[in-house]
């Protein structure tokens, strides 16, 4: 046996091999129930009616399955884009196999990303990875493939816009969805595949920090573990950032485990704000922190996002929140590369964080709403502003 080539997977080992009878495909699960899910679809489907590959042999991590030569519709459509023209005929087969699919089985393929639909040379469609299927309705599977069209960089070209009209006209002509109903599950699934890719964005690009370090003399308790929402500051400031899509979250000044979380020590303690951001800049994943204090319980995701596009915007290494020209240095962006500018600050009688900023200079994202950067430093200030947001907290836990 030759192994030919390695495809693309980010689940799998998938390998293109041959022997003395041809060539076919190893397909190999890190996880067995994954093996076994994709089994399953391919024993409901050996009655023949929907193409798909044959299943050669199997094991616990791994299926053998013929090869089937010929063009994903990645392929197809990128070759179609390049000669301005558009031929229909193949965008019609994929509508009916996927429909003849949803009828056959219920499920919907789960990963609609058309290089796991292979056009091969007779003109037939075949579909080739359903480790992912679930149940589902036609009106998601078209809504999601409409929507990976339309998406497919570059995005929203006339050409592509034209596709996606064709799949929805012929989506609603074989299973009978009504066209705004289709209209309004592309639109919906556009929306889950934006979010998720700003969120696989956001994660490469930036780690956070959440500085929850100070004796909290004047709170009196610690402020991490105040409640808001059901849950504790810390906890709430993590569920937000998670939201993002970032999944490297420091917490500095509070070493009590918290989940998604991991703690980072200071290097030079008992030197303030400065110090937490600090050691985080150093222990970071990322090329850039996004920095909030544990007591701004207010500063919500889009916020968050507003803030970190106007740091990827601009070219300064540092941007802070600002609301009427008062600036909220411990919520901001700090690049990574800071770590030893920020060192040398601390080895000097001046630790703030605000003579960081005077060194290195930074640029400001202005905040209309004195809410969302307003921190509680107090009992008074924690209550007046838990009493005033119990509107917030009701959204939070729904």
């Amino acid at each position: 046996m030759n192994i030919l080539k390695e495809f693309t997977s980010k689940r799998n080992e998938v390998l293109l091999a041959e022997d003395e009878n041809g060539r076919f495909v190893i397909k190999r699960y890190a996880r067995a129930e994954a093996a076994a899910a994709e089994k399953a679809v391919y024993n409901l489907l050996s009655g023949g009616k929907v193409r798909i590959p044959k299943l050669l042999s199997s094991g616990e991590h791994e299926l053998m399955l013929e090869y089937v030569d010929g063009v994903s519709f990645t392929e197809l459509l990128e070759s179609q884009e390049s000669a301005e023209s558009v031929d229909f005929a193949p965008w019609e087969e994929l509508v009916k196999w996927l429909c003849l699919f949803n009828k056959e089985t219920g499920l919907a393929p789960g990963d609609c990303n058309l290089r796991n639909f292979i056009l091969d040379a007779r003109g037939q469609v075949c579909g080739i990875d359903f480790e992912q299927c679930r149940e589902g309705s036609i009106l998601e599977t078209a809504g999601a493939v409409c929507a990976f069209v339309e998406l497919y960089d570059p995005q929203e070209t006339p050409l592509k816009m034209s596709v996606s009209h064709f799949l929805q006209e012929k989506f609603s002509e074989i299973a009978g969805i009504s066209a705004q109903e289709l209209a309004e599950q592309t639109a919906c699934q556009k929306a889950v595949i934006i979010s998720r890719r700003e969120r696989k964005k956001y994660d490469a690009a930036f780690s956070a920090v959440i500085l929850a370090g100070g004796k909290s003399s004047r709170m009196g308790s610690c402020k991490a573990e105040l409640p808001w929402g059901g849950k504790t500051l810390v906890e709430h400031q993590v569920n937000k950032i998670s939201a993002l899509g970032i999944s490297d979250i420091m917490v500095s000044g509070y070493s009590r485990p918290v989940t998604g979380t991991r703690f980072v020590p200071d290097i030079y303690p008992e030197k303030g704000p400065l110090s937490g951001i600090h050691a985080c800049l150093c222990a970071a994943k990322s090329a850039a922190c996004f920095v909030i204090s544990v007591d701004a319980p207010l500063f919500s995701p889009d916020e968050m996002k507003l803030l970190i596009k106007a740091h990827l915007a601009g070219d300064s290494p540092i941007t802070v929140a600002e609301h009427r020209g008062t600036l909220e240095p411990l919520i901001g962006v700090y690049d990574s590369s800071l770590s030893d500018a920020a060192e040398e600050i601390l080895q000097g009688a001046n630790t703030s964080v605000k003579h960081l900023l005077d060194q290195i200079g930074f640029a400001v994202c202005e905040f209309s709403d004195e809410n969302s950067v307003r921190n509680c430093n107090t009992p008074d200030e924690y209550n007046e502003l838990y009493t005033e947001t119990k509107e917030h907290h009701k959204i939070d836990n729904k």
